[in-house]
């Protein structure tokens, strides 16, 4: 039978082990969520976290381009990220701790599970006031990593779910939502932010090349290739490539923009729908059209000097 100074021992334990449990079991409750499908740099593919993490840990810029930056971070993989996420935020690792037995059943083979306590520092992304401290579960790359990061006092970018009922636990949006040492995708995340479309989250998500007609628009100006581009929602987009040669300053009419049109600009929400959703080249109903009226070189070599100038999706 046991002691009072055992009984004792156990009832203050117990709550201890629930305290610790109970932040793992609200982030493991709904599984790690995925973001959208486009594109493919944010999906959870442990090989995909797995370069993304170790660019972002090692802090290597490389690449050139508008759509690469430090550590093999792209804008595409940030704008994706930043689009799929209720909450984005940086802070300092305060500690971490190994997840072990039921709430690690489900850990990828090649990682190893912490419950991660952050000191908030700043939030760029977020739909109402986030605490000074937050708590999430990360499944780190151990080929990266070992087996015991020593990621404590380590500066993150966050990019996170809520978890409904619990207002200091959140989930990582992705495999690859935490970005140790971010530098300049802070930055981005930050231009994303006040980009004016990205209220409408992926509605200007390009669908299609509808047209392609070449034209003047007034008597001054060069001719230009105008494609008529179907978004998800949205409706359809213009975007006019001029010919020439040198500095060609490719314009865009949004959906909603009652006929005003704007510079296309790197590294923005546009060019980054257009990179993921232009097709590798115009379909034939597009072309035949441009043939009858013995355009299609002209068209074709405008629609590659689009895609180059947007970059990959990667």
């Amino acid at each position: 039978m046991p002691t009072m100074r055992q009984t004792v021992s156990l009832k203050r334990w117990k709550p201890s082990r629930s305290r610790f449990a109970s932040p793992v079991a609200a982030a493991l409750a709904l599984g790690l969520a995925l973001s959208p499908a486009l594109p493919t740099p944010a999906e959870s593919a442990p090989a995909v976290a797995q370069t993304a993490l170790q660019a972002a840990a090692q802090g290597s810029a490389q690449g050139s381009g508008q759509n690469t930056t430090q550590g093999g971070i792209s804008y595409p993989l940030i704008a994706n990220l930043t689009l799929g996420s209720d909450v984005v935020l940086t802070g300092k690792v305060r500690k971490i701790s190994r997840v072990a037995g039921r709430d690690a059943l489900s850990t990828p083979e090649g990682f190893s599970r912490h419950l991660m306590r952050v000191d908030v520092s700043g939030v760029l992304v977020a739909p109402r006031a986030i605490p000074g401290e937050i708590t999430y579960v990360w499944d780190a790359p151990e080929s990266v990593y070992g087996t015991r990061p020593k990621v404590k006092g380590e500066t993150v970018l966050l990019f996170l779910r809520a978890v409904p009922g619990n207002d200091r636990t959140y989930q990582l949006t992705a495999q690859n939502g935490q970005i140790l040492s971010p530098g300049q995708a802070v930055e981005m995340v930050r231009g994303i932010a006040a980009d004016p479309i990205r209220a409408s989250g992926y509605a200007h998500r390009v669908t299609g090349v509808v047209d392609a007609t070449r034209m003047q628009r007034a008597s001054d100006e060069n001719f230009a290739t105008h494609f008529l581009i179907e978004t998800a929602e949205k409706g359809l987009m213009t975007v006019s490539v001029p010919e020439g040669a040198g500095n060609r300053v490719i314009r865009v009419m949004l959906p909603d923009s009652l006929g005003e049109s704007r510079p296309l600009e790197p590294n923005s929400l546009v060019s980054y729908f257009l990179a993921c959703g232009l097709p590798a080249a115009l379909p034939a109903p597009v072309l035949e059209t441009a043939a009858a009226l013995g355009d299609v070189a002209a068209v074709e070599a405008d629609y590659q000097y689009l895609r180059d100038t947007v970059g990959l999706c990667q």
